[in-house]
């Protein structure tokens, strides 16, 4: 009987040796391929009892503590996606011989080492990981990389090279990993309220792999980075760290945290396959983490990487999506996931956009030519359109800004268009998306993209005018960066609300009132406006940050336009319930929030939402606005 072949998840260019590196006697610059020109953002140092801590012991007991515990879990997974564990049943005693027979890996001659370095077609063992140019920028640390579970997927061979002691501890470790993992994904599905066996299922037979790190000291370690901001591909990340200098850190509400593990605790942190993978936790927090670098310390971590079994598909549970709950993300095998995963470079969450379904992917027959939709209206050469009409860019530079306007204007509909937005230092400018009247007395519908320094999040500011009068100001960070891929943001506008969608996923929702006394925009039509302008008046901290005209110009990317929309004329009116001639979306005229929308519109005010009028309470001294008291959201 012929053997199943082997599997192969990907292959990184050889790199030399860092370590290797920071011996040479007298080092006191990096070469130039370790200095990376990256900002480091602000730093929130906070007390290690901050990051939560999760008793296994007491989530196993069967009383009121477990209770307590299970909530605590959840809650650290929505805010933190990160959480330190303790009483997990695995030996001190064990945990020290597998530290020391790690340090005695590291410290192999280089002459051993090289017998268990990466080959050109494979990236298991010594070297980096997602090196896939020669020129690409790399980081100060070296690593040793293996699958370990199942069997069938490991490189015997290499397994064979490495030192009995740590080939005995290692397979005594991944043993307990797996059995740890499997442990906290029942806990997961016990607060996710989901069905333990269906867990099991998926999960029971993973892939585990095991990353060893060795982070050398560095005689520059503001211009190095021991490991790239990151999210993890897998389910769970389990790290163990080996000593006590710190350099985890992890990105929190658009600032990076250290993390200080508690002795012989175990660091975890829930991957992309727990976002769009079948338990569907994207209510749940998913975190990018790099390791930074000491000047005179080494650091040593080793991370277990856990995910579901082989031959399983990734993607939402098919009993969750319908034509009102549409799929996030693509449905895609694990082990083609894992190659493209391991083909691409490192770069913060690029992977998980890329896993993505953006709005008007599957549909860019309807986007046709911008050219026959818009009018490029200022900036002169600063608008244009391209790629035969399904690309349009607007710029800004010290002289103008630039701007389009629809040439059909619209009375209720849903309106998506994909943005790209500026990239790199964008303070002091921005991008504004918006539906509006025309006149003093004017109805809009505002999309604004606030620029941020390199490394600093994008503010969304969203506003809703009513005859003239608008003052309702939401404002959200972004759970992705908006300049890597285009995002689709959509506005549904219909008699009874107006909701505000970033990849199909709501952030607000203004919800007709009049019967209140509420104004709302439903008796003038509207174009659609776009523009890019300098605003670092007010734009970037209020405007204490100004543009930076050295990094002009900058430029927003637009494609895949859809206007499935009411067109008014003087023979047909949009007021009307009747079904609109489009039928792609036909539910916009009727659209609302259906408990899974609402569960993501929770979670997206509860994390992301940094400002809303309705609780500023220094802003209406004399009462909230009217509507305040009505909505929920």
């Amino acid at each position: 009987m012929a053997s199943k072949p082997e599997v192969n998840f990907g292959k990184s260019k050889i790199v030399p040796s860092v370590q290797e590196l920071a011996k040479q006697p007298g080092l006191t610059e990096i070469p130039p391929r370790y200095s990376q020109s990256f900002q480091k953002s602000t730093l929130v140092f906070v007390d290690s009892s901050t990051i939560p801590v999760i008793d296994l012991r007491r989530l196993a007991a069967e009383n009121s503590a477990m209770e307590s515990e299970l909530q605590k879990l959840h809650s650290a997974c929505a805010e933190w996606g990160f959480f330190q564990i303790i009483n997990h049943e695995i030996s001190t005693s064990f945990l020290d011989k597998f530290r020391t027979e790690i340090v005695n890996f590291f410290e192999l001659p280089y002459e051993e080492k090289k017998k268990l370095w990466q080959q050109p077609d494979n990236h298991e063992g010594f070297g980096q990981l997602f090196v896939v140019s020669e020129d690409q920028k790399l980081d100060w640390s070296d690593m040793f990389y293996v699958t370990t579970l199942p069997l069938n997927l490991r490189k015997t061979l290499l397994f064979e090279k490495l030192p009995t002691d740590l080939r005995d501890t290692l397979e005594a470790y991944c043993m307990e990993m797996k059995r740890l993992a499997m442990g906290i994904l029942a806990h997961m599905a016990k607060a996710l309220k989901m069905d333990g066996e269906e867990m099991r299922e998926v999960f029971d037979d993973g892939v585990q792999s095991i990353r060893m790190n060795y982070y050398p000291p560095c005689p520059q370690p503001d211009t190095a980075i021991g490991l790239t901001p990151h999210s993890d591909a897998d389910a769970l990340t389990i790290l163990f760290q080996l000593n006590e200098t710190e350099g985890l850190q992890i990105r929190k509400d658009g600032r990076w945290v250290p993390v200080r593990p508690l002795p012989n605790a175990f660091v975890v942190n829930i991957g992309d396959i727990m976002e769009f993978g079948p338990a569907d936790c994207e209510q749940w927090h998913l975190q990018e983490r790099r390791a930074m670098v000491n000047s005179s310390k080494e650091r040593l971590s080793v991370a277990t990487f856990y995910s579901s079994k082989l031959d399983s598909e990734l993607g939402p549970a098919r009993s969750i999506i319908g034509p009102q709950i549409p799929a996030l993300f693509r449905r895609v095998p694990l082990e083609k996931y894992f190659k493209e995963f391991f083909a691409r470079k490192l770069s913060g969450k690029s992977y998980l956009d890329f896993m993505r379904i953006h709005i008007g992917e599957s549909q860019a027959a309807l986007a046709g030519d911008l050219g026959q939709e818009f009018d490029l209206v200022w900036g002169a050469r600063r608008a244009k359109i391209l790629d035969g009409g399904r690309l349009l860019t607007l710029s800004l530079d010290q002289a103008s800004g630039s701007g389009f306007i629809s040439k059909k204007q619209y009375l209720f509909g849903r309106i998506d268009m994909q943005l790209k937005l500026v990239p790199g230092n964008s303070a002091g400018t921005v991008t504004a998306y918006y539906l509006s009247s025309q006149g003093p007395n004017r109805d809009e519908i505002d999309f604004e993209f606030l620029g941020n320094v390199t490394g600093e999040p994008y503010i969304v500011h969203t506003n809703v005018y009513t005859q003239g009068k608008g003052e309702r100001e939401q404002q959200f960070y972004l759970w992705f960066d908006p300049t890597k891929n285009f995002h689709t943001y959509s506005i549904v506008w219909n008699p009874q609300r107006i909701m505000f969608l970033v990849d199909n996923i709501p952030i607000r929702v203004f919800t007709n009132e009049e019967r209140f006394g509420v104004p709302f925009p439903n008796k003038q039509p509207m174009k659609l406006y776009s523009s890019i302008w300098n605003a670092d008046q007010w734009a970037t901290r209020g405007g204490l940050v100004k543009t930076d005209w050295s990094n002009a110009p900058f430029t927003a990317f637009y494609r895949n336009f859809n206007a499935d929309a009411c067109v008014p004329s003087a023979a047909s009116s949009c007021a009307s319930k009747s079904t609109p001639a489009s039928t792609n979306r036909a539910s916009w005229q009727t659209q609302g929030l259906d408990p899974n929308s609402r569960r993501r519109l929770r979670w997206v005010q509860k994390y992301y939402m940094i400002y809303n009028y309705c609780t500023d309470l220094k802003r209406f001294p004399q009462g909230r606005p009217r509507e305040c008291r009505r909505l929920r959201f």
